[in-house]
């Protein structure tokens, strides 16, 4: 005896093969705006958290008098919130001029693997200018308020690109 198939064995397969098709190229189109969301969620997480570590964190003890040796910068005196402005003076000393290997060194101990980029105004200028994120890759700057010890308040904008 022959096999024979119906012409509604062979719809229903056809169908079938088509509805899956389908599926499969809707979920395969959209995976790269999903990664891209995912990198940027990654970056946005990592701007925060490095600029949490500069406003509540105090950094390495006596990192502002030998930053070359310290292990993590930190801009607070022990308050949270509150930011010395000798530790911003320090920070923009360490950067300026640029120089390869600290900014290097900043990247590593911020972000690794991430440019990271530091700005500190008050009302009237910049304060201290760190780092430059070069990376065409994804980009994202948290913008933070603080206030100094004497009362002023500071806007921390901190770049990290990957």
């Amino acid at each position: 005896m022959k096999a024979v198939l119906d012409i509604e064995f062979i719809v229903a397969i056809a169908i079938f093969i088509g509805t899956i098709s389908f599926i499969l190229i809707a979920v395969i189109s959209r995976l790269p705006l999903f990664e891209e969301q995912s990198a940027l969620q990654n970056v946005k997480s990592s701007s925060y958290r490095v600029s949490d570590m500069l406003i509540y964190g105090t950094g390495s003890p006596g990192w502002e008098d030998s930053p070359d040796g310290a292990a993590m910068f930190g801009l607070s005196s022990g308050t949270n919130g509150i930011v010395e402005t000798q530790k911003i003076s320090a920070l923009n000393a360490y950067c300026n001029p640029p120089d390869a290997d600290k900014l290097v060194k900043l990247y590593d101990m911020f972000s690794p693997g991430a440019f990271v980029s530091i700005r500190i105004t008050d009302g009237i200028g910049v304060l201290a200018s760190c780092g430059s994120p070069d990376s065409g890759g994804t980009r994202f700057t948290a913008k933070r308020s603080a206030t100094t010890e004497s009362g002023s308040v500071v806007l921390i904008e901190l770049t990290v690109s990957k």
